[in-house]
């Protein structure tokens, strides 16, 4: 390097360039003029030393250029995604709950239990809180979450009746990305098999009327208010059932 700071770039200290590819140029041939100058005490060059001694020792480069790595341990989440820069990479599922190891260079996002690959991804400069998710990793009962769409949703919902259709609208538009609320849409669908579509449907009419901002918990609050309702009702109705009543209260107490 010395060599190259006192004969190739000192040499074009008062030379003027008007693009690097200029200086770049001047610099090589400076470069091949001190390889091919012949030695002072032996015979030969530089460049003939390489070219006897060194070229045929040489590999050919790795097709692809090396990156530097970070790494970055971290336990997977129940989700089965792994966090880098508040992007989220899949592992298989199965690996749940374990301590992983992700390496992580500029291309590449790589993940690895007791030094064994689980899970590689190119990495990802979308928004934060993107996913990046291999569907082989996910378990069945999960596989069909990416084919599901805000436009999907919407359908679903249209099906389902006017109010649940605008309480999706409004858990849509809820975040800033859109992807983040699709968990609680998938909520409110769980909602409709348990409870039914019509219970649902009213459900979401009183969520509205009470809120401008609904959503998956406000939506299930109040299912839960008007299946205890139905129970207690059931109760008060049922001939059969056993009430004390207000006379036996008085006998308990003395009076």
């Amino acid at each position: 390097m010395g060599i190259i700071t006192r004969q190739a770039i000192a040499a074009l200290r008062n030379r003027v360039f008007f693009s690097l590819a200029d200086l770049n140029d001047a610099l090589a041939e400076k470069v091949t003029e001190i390889n091919r100058r012949p030695f002072q005490k032996r015979e030969g060059s530089r460049e003939s030393i390489f070219i006897e001694q060194e070229k045929d020792a040489l590999v050919p480069l790795p097709e692809k250029r090396f990156e530097v790595y970070v790494i970055k341990t971290q336990t997977v989440p129940y989700n089965y995604h792994v966090s880098v820069d508040s992007i989220f990479y899949s592992v298989p599922f199965q690996y749940v709950k374990q301590e992983v190891e992700c390496r992580i260079s500029k291309s590449m996002v790589s993940i690895y239990v007791q030094g064994e690959r689980i899970a590689s991804h190119r990495r990802s400069y979308a928004h934060k809180g993107f996913y990046v998710t291999n569907p082989s990793h996910m378990p069945d009962t999960h596989k069909d979450y990416t084919e599901w769409t805000g436009d999907r949703f919407k359908r679903w919902a249209n099906e389902k009746g006017d109010a649940v259709k605008a309480v999706i609208e409004c858990v849509l538009s809820s975040k800033p990305i859109e992807q983040q609320t699709y968990r609680s849409c998938h909520a409110i669908m769980a909602l409709s098999k348990k409870h039914g579509d019509k219970n649902l449907n009213e459900a979401c009419l009183r969520a509205l009327a009470i809120t401008r901002a609904p959503g998956y918990k406000t939506v299930k609050t109040i299912l839960m208010r008007m299946d205890a309702a139905n129970t207690n009702q059931f109760s008060d109705n049922n001939e059969f059932a056993y009430i004390r009543g207000a006379e036996y209260f008085k006998k308990e107490s003395g009076e």
